[in-house]
């Protein structure tokens, strides 16, 4: 059961994020385009840089990348590209710089722009979306970056209390 806590939060991240995106847009005063939460994007990153060091971990991604492929994109193999690209710079991070919080921040908010930007060019490039609106989209990355900063803050602080509480966490 251990074992799939983590994977069952990042499923509830990933249908928030959804969820949440399309209620917290109106009230950014945005009804053109989604300012994304990146809840799912921000637990991601936190679990690569405490404990992204084994392969489960990318299979997981990988899951929720297809998950979120059929229930969000409606390409399979966008998101689940993306999202484990993600996870391998959080990783590479976690590596290089193990308790820097300002590059991980840093990392977490290139992460929630680069695949904002990544998206939207892949969805030009696939003829799903017209690019008559990615470039006046771009005040939305910036909203979302904004909230991404917020919340990963917010999220970093509560992730480490959590592995501070159920130490079980850093072994899976």
């Amino acid at each position: 059961m251990k074992k799939w806590v983590l994977p069952l939060l990042l499923l509830l991240c990933l249908i928030l994020d959804g969820v949440l995106s399309k209620s917290i847009s109106p009230l950014l005063g945005n009804n053109t385009f989604i300012v994304s939460t990146q809840f799912y994007l921000i637990f991601q990153s936190l679990i690569a840089f405490y404990n992204g060091n084994n392969t489960y971990w990318l299979y997981v991604i990988v899951g929720m990348g297809l998950i979120s492929d059929v229930f969000y994109s409606g390409i399979i193999g966008i998101n689940t590209f993306l999202y484990a690209v993600v996870f391998y710079l959080g990783q590479i991070n976690a590596k290089r710089f193990p308790d820097i919080k300002l590059a991980r921040g840093f990392v977490t908010l290139l992460s929630s722009v680069g695949y904002q930007l990544s998206l939207g060019i892949l969805l030009v490039i696939f003829r799903i979306q017209t690019n008559t609106g990615f470039v006046s989209g771009i005040p939305t990355v910036i909203k979302t970056a904004m909230l991404t900063t917020i919340l990963f803050v917010i999220f970093d602080r509560l992730f480490i209390l959590y592995i501070q509480k159920y130490p079980f966490i850093k072994s899976i």
